[in-house]
């Protein structure tokens, strides 16, 4: 312990000390070196912290051009299947085929995969998600929400694969009425529900994004009565008001 201190305390080079400070952060360094942790092993976690942070930034436009790389359709003309995004390219054929590859394998281990993966470590790791080592990892994933719903923030990650498989894909009408439905059960039911956050604020943002998602679906539902879709559809308005008449309850519940 003494020569840990003496290396990395006080005394230590000023040099090294300022490097130090500038890798583990103004004040880390003070708490992990009085616990004895190698400047080194802070710095790891900080690393695959900031990546994870980065995989997480950019899982929603990695996951809209990954679809996008993926949707073909079927030229009239010639009857060849053609890349939705971009009409000159024949799907699967020269490079096209690589890239298709690579973009099935973005679903299956970074689309899909990675957030699966934070599940995972999160559910499997529930009693220590608040132990150093995880906090430093992990722990911009859940931190603000109350425990044991440490995975709720994870909500996000299906939000992004619905919202670019909307944009990406040419949906119809009641197909996207579908989707825009589940985004605003996940919005209003689960925020109301589990009123996740520790902070009553950043609740009320979250259901805020809900009722705007709402909105958004009975204008699609006026849409579709216009152009005469399905109307089996009708079933998601009468679930939507089930679902408004259950959240407003809960928010009187909570303000009570």
């Amino acid at each position: 312990s003494s020569g840990i201190n003496a290396e990395y305390g006080e005394k230590a080079n000023p040099i090294k000390k300022f490097f130090i400070t500038l890798i583990i952060g103004k004040g880390g360094d003070e708490a992990s070196f009085e616990k004895n942790i190698k400047w080194t092993d802070v710095f790891t976690r900080r690393a695959i912290r900031s990546n994870l942070i980065l995989l997480t930034i950019m899982h929603y436009i990695l996951t809209l051009r990954t679809f996008q790389s993926l949707y073909c359709v079927r030229d009239e003309s010639t009857g060849r299947l053609i890349l939705g995004i971009e009409r000159s390219t024949v799907c699967y054929q020269g490079y096209a085929m690589i890239t298709g590859v690579l973009s099935w394998i973005m679903v299956f281990l970074y689309v899909g995969g990675f957030p699966i993966l934070c599940a995972v470590v999160i559910m499997w790791k529930q009693n220590k998600l608040y132990e150093l080592h995880y906090l430093e990892k992990l722990g911009f994933l859940y931190r603000g929400l109350k425990n044991k719903l440490e995975w709720f923030r994870l909500t996000a990650f299906l939000f992004n694969i619905m919202v670019a498989a909307e944009t990406a894909f040419s949906l119809n009408v009641a197909t996207t009425i579908l989707i825009n439905a589940i985004l605003f059960s996940i919005n209003l039911i689960g925020g109301l529900m589990f009123w996740p956050f520790v902070s009553t604020r950043m609740n009320l943002f979250f259901v805020t994004g809900g009722f705007a998602r709402g909105i958004y679906l009975l204008a699609l539902l006026g849409v579709t009565i216009k152009l005469n879709v399905n109307p089996q559809f009708w079933v998601v308005l009468v679930i939507t008001i089930i679902v408004v008449f259950v959240a407003c309850a809960r928010v009187f519940y909570y303000l009570m």
